[in-house]
C-alpha cells in the first residue's frame, strides 16, 4: 500500500461520507440510515488508521506513509515518552495498574528516565492510564460511549447535537496524540453536558408517552 493509494482512498471515504450527508439533509427519508453511516464512517477511519500504521511499521515505506513509522523521533520525540511510558507501566503494581499513581504525576514518573522536564504524555488516554489507572481510563472511556449513544438515540429529535458529536469526536480523535488543553477541555464538557441534557429531555418525552398509553398505572 503506497501514499499513491492512500490518498484516492481517503478522497474517497471524504466524497462517501460528504454524500450521505447531503442526502440525509435533503431527503428525509435517508435519516434513519443516518446512524449506521456514523457508524461506518468511523470504524472505517479507525480501521484505515489502525491498517496504515501496522503496513507502515511493517513494510519498507516512502513518501507519506513515512510519518507513521513509529520510533523514538516519530512526532517531534513523542515515541520516546511512548515507549517510556509503556516501560513505566510494566513496572506498575497491580494497585498502581487499576487506580494509577494520582494525577499530574507524569512528571515525577519520567524523571526516572532522567525526562523529569516531561510532564504529559502527549496521548491524553495514555496520560490517563499511567495517572488514574485502568479505571480512570474505562471511566474516561465510558463518558465517550454514553455522548455516543445519548446523539444515537436522540438525533432525530434535534439533528443539531450531530454537530456537536462531529466535534467531539475530532476532539477524541486528537486526544490520541496530543494534550488536554485549558481553553479546549471547558468546551468538551460544555458539548457533552448539551448532549446528556438532549438525551435527558428525550427520556422525560419517552416516559410521558409511556404513561399517556396507560402502560404504567
Amino acid at each position: 500500500m503506497s501514499a499513491a493509494l492512500s490518498l484516492p482512498a481517503l478522497a474517497a471515504v471524504i466524497v462517501l461520507v460528504t454524500a450521505a450527508c447531503f442526502l440525509t439533509y435533503r431527503f428525509e427519508r435517508f435519516l434513519p440510515v443516518f446512524k449506521w453511516v456514523y457508524l461506518g464512517a468511523v470504524i472505517a477511519a479507525i480501521s484505515g488508521v489502525v491498517l496504515l500504521v501496522w503496513w507502515a511499521n511493517t513494510h519498507d515505506t516512502a513518501g507519506a506513509l513515512d510519518v507513521l513509522v513509529m520510533n523514538d523521533e516519530w512526532g517531534t520525540g513523542r515515541g520516546t515518552i511512548y515507549r517510556l511510558s509503556i516501560q513505566a507501566l510494566r513496572g506498575y503494581s497491580v494497585k498502581n495498574l487499576i487506580f494509577g499513581v494520582g494525577p499530574e504525576m507524569f512528571q515525577r514518573i519520567m524523571a526516572g528516565y532522567k525526562m523529569g522536564r516531561v510532564d504529559q504524555a502527549h496521548c491524553e488516554y495514555l496520560q490517563t492510564l499511567m495517572t488514574c489507572g485502568i479505571f480512570g481510563l474505562l471511566s474516561q472511556l465510558s463518558v465517550i460511549g454514553i455522548a455516543i449513544f445519548s446523539v444515537l438515540k436522540t438525533w432525530r429529535k434535534n439533528p443539531v447535537i450531530i454537530a456537536l458529536l462531529a466535534g467531539l469526536t475530532a476532539y477524541w480523535a486528537q486526544a490520541a496524540i496530543s494534550i488536554a488543553q485549558p481553553f479546549t477541555n471547558p468546551i468538551v464538557f460544555a458539548f457533552i453536558g448539551l448532549i446528556g441534557s438532549e438525551y435527558k429531555n428525550y427520556r422525560t418525552i419517552q416516559k410521558t408517552v409511556f404513561l399517556k398509553k396507560g402502560k404504567i398505572k
